[in-house]
């Protein structure tokens, strides 16, 4: 049922907890855009994870809310990261690591340096045999470029198509789409919800600046995200390039 996000939906709310539920529908929450849904169900199955003691389960919930935090709150995004690679200590989880490392990337959007990250971790990424983390990367660096409003997202969606080809994952190719404003033909059910959800975002709408080299944040900096009744709503890549200032890429 890849793609298909309301049969996934349903699905998952089966699971119950010996299925990990809520870190299922974090899982499915946080593509559909609704990021504030998914943070939470991450830390219930953090807290879930901690009353039954399994140590790899509470990593893994925590590693993915700070990436979906890093989307819309540097600030608290700092937090999760932090307390994602303590709860990491001393387990053997390459890829819960790597995601808490795009989770750093996406906090950094927009920054000097973003890039030349980006590219030790698609190595390390490629040297540890997890593809699937690949397109994680890829969608962090989509972020990165519309922020800073850049062609070079087109760039970025060319690999994302490369990379999903097989049908795994098409609907990353959509999301990075939306984050630049690009048209692009959807290729997976992400316009069909549930009548119960309230509303879904497509990205923040401004990306504060930080000095580079720092992870200080100006002040009010968390990102402001628009909702919209639409499924991922059309954002344009100017709103965050306004931010900067002497015509330079926003840092964080």
């Amino acid at each position: 049922m890849c793609g298909d996000f309301p049969a996934a939906l349903e699905t998952a709310r089966t699971l119950g907890t010996a299925g990990r539920q809520h870190r299922v529908l974090g899982d499915i929450w946080w593509p559909q855009g609704d990021l504030e849904r998914a943070a939470a169900a991450y830390e219930a199955a953090r807290t879930q994870a901690e009353q039954e003691a399994v140590a790899g389960e509470r990593a893994i919930a925590q590693a993915q809310r700070a990436l979906v935090t890093a989307f819309t709150d540097p600030d608290q995004a700092d937090e999760e990261i932090t307390l994602a690679r303590h709860l990491l200590d001393g387990l053997d989880l390459r890829a819960t690591a790597l995601t808490v490392d795009v989770a750093a990337l996406l906090r950094d959007a927009g920054a000097t340096g973003v890039e030349e990250r980006a590219e030790v971790l698609r190595t390390e990424i490629s040297v540890a045999g997890l593809p699937t983390m690949q397109v994680t990367l890829e969608l962090a660096l989509a972020f990165h470029h519309a922020v800073q409003n850049t062609h070079r997202l087109d760039d970025v969606i060319n690999r994302l198509r490369t990379l999903t080809h097989n049908g795994d994952y098409p609907y990353y190719t959509e999301i990075a789409a939306f984050m630049g404003g690009l048209a692009h033909r959807p290729t997976s059910t992400l316009a069909r919800r549930g009548t119960d959800h309230p509303g879904t975002l497509a990205r923040p709408g401004h990306h504060p600046a930080r000095a580079s080299g720092n992870r200080e944040l100006t002040p009010g900096a968390k990102r402001n995200v628009p909702t919209s009744e639409a499924t991922l709503a059309h954002c344009r890549r100017g709103d965050r390039a306004g931010k900067q200032s002497g015509g330079s890429p926003p840092t964080l």
